[in-house]
């Protein structure tokens, strides 16, 4: 089980509009000392995130101001499941199974296996139409002209990911699911607030091995995040999840994205593409196929998370180290969709 500490605290969280506040619950007692923690398992801890104006980028430590609103709850990764006991008439013992155990009894071909859908399939049916149309609307020669010069912004850091593949995930919809309705069970939820003034809760609930799935991709791919919302929606999430270890690269937010109705949205991926990423060696994991439209040849459709108990991350897992020993990440999803008789151009 994850340990929280006051090493988890981000250090940069004066340059955020939002900051933290983690307070105990009960027995269990906020400790701010280098190497000790709460212990996560009796009680939920909270954390809230609320705008503080107060504070100032100057300020060298921060101190966390206590609030007693919002629960914060661990991550349940490794999953747990109920084996059991046959007939020793025992309770059903909790076992771990972990990620990697998991991953060797995977079968089949992730990506071959979701363009048999036919919500898949139309899907890359109706990008490949659109794809021409959005690259002669004015939205998209203005985004090129805007987004260019940010190319360098988000260049590939060599010193870290030279040999490295990279790979873009979407937030919504596939590591997590979040939603400013009441969500039960949920793995944690935060007030978001900017300038003063509170405006709701966000619930998040984890897709089941998120965290040993992106343990286990970060080893071998540069990751970075792309969500469909905003920053002010997102931000606590990601930072939730990289509490303890830096996963992103690069983390990009709704300005970012082209073209938006409530069904899908439209990134931009092409100043992505550039200083060290190119289609070759790049992947996009995302839910729509309408997603990635401008870069059909470079995503992957990930099943949206509806279910807690799925192991599509697992599936995921395994496709991305096959993924990981080809030598051009293009040419191999292309031969899927040929193969698939998606021949798209």
């Amino acid at each position: 089980m994850s340990k929280i500490s006051s090493e988890m605290i981000p250090t940069d969280i004066h340059n955020s509009p939002i900051f933290y506040s983690t307070v105990s619950h009960e027995k269990n007692i906020l400790v701010k000392n280098k190497g000790q923690h709460i212990n996560p398992l009796a009680k939920p801890l909270t954390l809230h995130y609320v705008p503080d104006t107060s504070l100032s980028p100057n300020i060298q430590s921060q101190e966390l101001k206590l609030s007693q609103s919002m629960p914060f709850y661990m991550s349940k990764a490794p999953t747990k499941v109920e084996e059991s006991k046959g007939d020793t008439g025992m309770d059903g013992a909790k076992e771990s199974i972990s990620l990697d155990e998991l991953i060797s009894a995977v079968v089949g071909n992730y990506f071959e296996d979701r363009l048999f859908e036919d919500e898949v399939k139309n899907g890359y049916l109706k990008s490949l139409k659109d794809n021409k149309n959005y690259r002669k609307t004015q939205t998209y020669v203005q985004a090129k002209k805007l987004y260019e010069p940010e190319e360098t912004k988000f260049k590939k850091d060599q010193s870290l990911h030279k040999d490295k593949q990279t790979v873009i995930l979407g937030l919504e919809g596939v590591l997590a699911k979040l939603s400013l309705e009441e969500m039960r069970n949920c793995d944690a939820k935060f007030e978001i607030g900017q300038n003063g003034l509170v405006l709701g809760t966000l619930y998040v609930k984890l897709r089941p091995y998120l965290l040993e799935f992106l343990d286990h991709i970060a080893k071998k791919f540069e990751l970075i995040a792309f969500c469909k919302g905003s920053e002010l929606y997102c931000k606590p999430v990601l930072d939730f999840l990289e509490s303890k270890t830096r996963y992103f690269a690069h983390r990009l937010y709704s300005n970012y994205v082209l073209f938006d109705n409530q069904n899908f949205s439209v990134k931009y991926y092409d100043f992505l593409l550039t200083h060290g990423r190119t289609p070759a060696n790049t992947v996009i994991l995302d839910c729509g196929v309408e997603t990635y439209s401008l870069c059909l040849y470079s995503g992957v459709p990930v099943l949206l998370f509806t279910d807690e108990h799925d192991i599509e991350l697992v599936h995921v897992a395994k496709y991305l180290d096959e993924l990981n020993k080809v030598g051009n990440i293009e040419e191999t999803l292309k031969n899927s969709l040929n193969k698939c008789g998606l021949s798209l151009y």
